[in-house]
């Protein structure tokens, strides 16, 4: 299996598929992002978790923001 790529952001189009999502709608369910991204909802979750974790989401809910620091 080919290695993610990663940006100078330092997500990967996986990464950046979620933020989008969740810019869009910050209230999306990891199912419904899992089934927009084409992957599994376990792999979402942990993927979207991780990016709050880092700080690279700051929020979820109507306002969830992207932050590039």
């Amino acid at each position: 299996m080919a290695a993610p790529r990663r940006h100078s952001t330092g997500l990967d189009d996986l990464d950046r598929q979620i933020v989008v999502a969740l810019q869009a709608d910050g209230r999306a369910s990891w199912t419904r992002i899992a089934r927009t991204c084409g992957t599994s909802v376990p792999t979402i979750a942990h993927r979207g978790q991780q990016l709050l974790r880092e700080g690279l989401v700051r929020e979820r809910g109507p306002r969830a923001r992207h932050n590039p620091a």
